[in-house]
Parts: C-alpha cells; structure tokens; sequence
C-alpha cells in the first residue's frame, strides 16, 4: 500500500515537471503574463496558505462562491444487496448427545452470557437408559412378590 503511494506520488510529480517543461519551452499561448504582485508598504503579506490567481484564469476556472450553511445531509442510495448475518457473531452448537430439542429458552438477537440454559434437549440415550431401569425395577418388584409368594406356600405345606 505504502509502495504504490510512493510510485503515484513520484508519476504525479513526474506529471508535473513535463507538463512546466512544456508550458515554459512553448510559451503560455498567447494568454497574458499575470503580473507580480504589488503590495503598497502599508498592506499585508499574503499568508503561507494562500494562493493568488490572476483574473483572467480566475475566469476561465469558471469558479462560484457561497455562504457555507449548516443543513441535514438528505441522501438515498438505491442499490441491489444480500442481507445476511456476521459470520464472526454467530456460534456453532453441538449437542452432548443424541436427543430432540424439547424447548427454546431463547429468542434469535437476544444477549447470552457463559453457562445460560439455551434449549432443553430430550436426551434419547437417556430415555433408553430410563426405560430400561424402569424395566428392571419392574422385573425386581415382579421376582420379589413371586418369592414372597414361594415363602408363604412353603410355609402352609
């Protein structure tokens, strides 16, 4: 970036210095020569900032002037585009395990912080796992009457 700053700014120059060699062996066109200013001992230098132009390229300049005022800067750009979301805001999820998601705790834009509870999942591993205790306190229940059973018809015989 700084490189091709420096090669504009040397073309620029070089721009310049041919077009005042061409300016100054070919004369100025037959336009008049501004004079030097003159200044009166009792009037002002101009300042460093300031640049005096002669009438008659003033004119040609085709130059207007104003009184700047303040105003509301009223502008509409019509233009084609894709709305999308910030790839750099947005995070990935990955559930713990397999499930389905029972409920959203969350609304889309609305700020989370570390550790807040986003959606509750229906854990499908753990329904297995749930069904399967419940079979087996089932089948526990079920042995411990047939034994209880067992007891009391041993004991009336």
């Amino acid at each position: 970036m700084k490189q091709s700053r420096i090669m504009l700014l040397m073309g620029a120059t070089a721009l310049v210095a041919a077009a005042g060699g061409f300016e100054a062996s070919h004369g100025s066109a037959g336009l008049p020569s501004p004079a030097p200013p003159a200044f009166a001992s009792g009037t002002a230098q101009p300042s460093s900032d300031s640049v005096d132009v002669a009438p008659a390229a003033l004119h040609n300049m085709d130059l207007h002037f104003a009184t700047a005022d303040v105003q509301p800067l009223v502008q509409t750009v019509r233009t084609t585009g894709v709305v999308a979301f910030n790839d750099l805001r947005m995070a990935q999820l990955s559930p713990p395990a397999r499930g389905r998601i029972q409920s959203i705790e969350v609304a889309v834009g609305q700020p989370v912080r570390a550790g807040q509870r986003l959606a509750l999942l229906d854990n499908f591993d753990l329904g297995d796992t749930r069904s399967h205790i419940a079979a087996a306190q089932a089948s526990l229940v079920q042995a411990r009457a047939e034994a209880s059973a067992a007891q009391a018809a041993a004991l009336s015989h």
